[in-house]
């Protein structure tokens, strides 16, 4: 009703809304519709902008308009707000964050310091085969062969745990949480 005032949207709804419109921005038909009409991406920046306005999903929020920068070519935009991310403990965002401005700066001809962004994202997740991968074909790309086959031969052997890897778990977006919810929830009715 006009006269009354909302509350405010919880922060995990917030961040749901923008990863469900996210994934609606994906070109390829992912449920087989003949139908299948991506969104409308001006709709994700609205969302992304304002969830970019509660602390608890910014930094993720910010990840994800890296992300989007990223996937619209525009690798400087990209890198503005992957940029704007502060230190975090999240590994989830801190890895992403790092993966994708290898990946941004790697496009802008900036060979050394995506090496740099991807050497981070390894720290922050060293289970992580993507960043591991990234790093050797950046390493091969620039003709430094002899590392790019240790990244490369690590990356192969050390990559026993998928999901490890918070690139495969990008589109699940919250799913991360759950383990720690339902461990929360079960608290809650054993009291």
């Amino acid at each position: 009703s006009s006269g009354t005032m909302q509350r405010p949207l919880p922060y995990a709804v917030v961040l749901a809304r923008v990863v469900a419109t996210e994934l609606q921005t994906w070109p390829e038909d992912r449920l087989g519709s003949a139908a299948f009409v991506p969104r409308d991406p001006g709709e994700l920046v609205t969302r992304l902008r304002l969830a970019t306005f509660v602390p608890e999903v910014r930094d993720e929020a910010l990840l994800r308009w890296g992300f989007w920068g990223l996937r619209q070519g525009s690798e400087k935009g990209a890198l503005d707000r992957l940029n704007e991310i502060g230190q975090t403990a999240d590994t989830y965002v801190d890895y992403l964050r790092h993966l994708f401005r290898g990946r941004a700066l790697d496009r802008s001809d900036k060979h050394a310091e995506a090496l740099d962004a991807y050497r981070m994202a390894v720290l922050a997740e060293p289970r992580a085969q993507t960043a591991r991968l990234a790093l050797a074909s950046a390493l091969a790309s620039g003709n430094d062969r002899q590392d790019a086959f240790v990244a490369l031969g690590r990356a192969l052997s050390d990559a026993t745990d998928v999901l490890a890897d918070p690139w495969f778990m990008y589109g699940a977006a919250d799913q991360r949480f759950w383990p720690a919810r339902i461990t929360e929830l079960r608290q809650a009715v054993r009291r």
